[in-house]
């Protein structure tokens, strides 16, 4: 947020039923559909996404005394895009989709596989929003005093049209 790249409107925060979970989701404005994130874990492995006590229940034990990201959920469409932070500034490479849930490719359903360049996939609005997203993220890691890689991955919503930032690499 401090870089000017915003994320899913979300909120932080602990739960210890289905009814804390909507308790915090409401009080941040994010409604009753959620995507739940744990803070560490292996691709996918710590997303859930909540819309009933059923689905509560069917994840409870990962996520009761945890610390919670709490999203609003959205129909999107994720890509990721690399950057390299040098001396001179930060350089930006192309949009890649983000290949998921391929069970052939991962271990588990909804699971990271790779990366594609397929620029067909978001607006040309979108692509220029990551590409400026990008840059105004690397200039901020730079400026915290990083060098070096790192990746981007982007939600484009494509029900408002909203760019946000999926998470940093």
């Amino acid at each position: 947020n401090e870089a000017g790249v915003p994320s899913v409107p979300n909120v932080l925060g602990r739960a210890r039923s289905f009814e804390g979970l909507i308790s915090l989701a409401r009080g941040a404005g994010l409604g009753d559909d959620l995507v739940v994130q744990t803070p560490y874990g292996d691709s996918g492995q710590t997303t859930f996404f909540i819309a009933s006590e059923a689905d509560w229940d069917e994840h409870r034990d990962g996520l009761v005394d945890e610390h919670l990201k709490v999203m609003k959920r959205i129909s999107c469409r994720e890509a990721a895009i690399e950057g390299v932070i040098t001396r001179h500034g930060t350089l930006v490479g192309p949009l890649m989709t983000e290949l998921t849930g391929f069970p052939e490719l991962t271990p588990y359903g909804g699971g990271w596989c790779g990366n594609d360049v397929f620029a067909a996939a978001l607006s040309e609005e979108h692509r220029r929003q990551a590409r400026a997203f990008t840059q105004q993220m690397g200039e901020r890691l730079r400026q915290e005093g990083y060098r070096g890689y790192f990746e981007l991955d982007f939600l484009a919503d494509m029900d408002t049209g909203d760019m946000w930032l999926g998470e940093l690499n």
